[in-house]
């Protein structure tokens, strides 16, 4: 479990970094819709660290930390493939899945 684990934080670390490059193909000037953008790709980031330092330091308070973490991202990948229904919302929603499931079953 600990590899599949490892594997959902590196995709969702890698789809926040794609996410951050594509905001400067969409967007040619510094405007608000490109800073919401951008935002998102802080979270997917943020995420993955989170869920690396449950990784590493394994102990109750990472560990409620990230799953607190890994239900809003995927309740809101939920919503937001509902929404979009594009194939980058499908990624991000399998990640977020995979690092919910992953933070819970790496522990127990």
């Amino acid at each position: 479990m600990e590899t599949i684990y490892k594997i959902g934080i590196i995709g969702i670390i890698f789809l926040g970094i794609a996410h951050s490059l594509y905001t400067f193909k969409k967007y040619k000037k510094l405007e608000s819709n490109a800073l919401w953008f951008f935002s998102a790709t802080l979270g997917l980031i943020f995420s993955g660290l989170i869920n690396y330092t449950n990784l590493i330091l394994q102990n109750q308070v990472t560990f409620i930390v990230a799953l607190a973490g890994n239900i809003l991202l995927t309740l809101f990948s939920i919503v937001l493939t509902y929404t979009l229904r594009i194939a980058t919302t499908f990624m991000v929603l399998f990640f977020a899945l995979i690092l919910l499931f992953g933070s819970i079953f790496f522990i127990i």
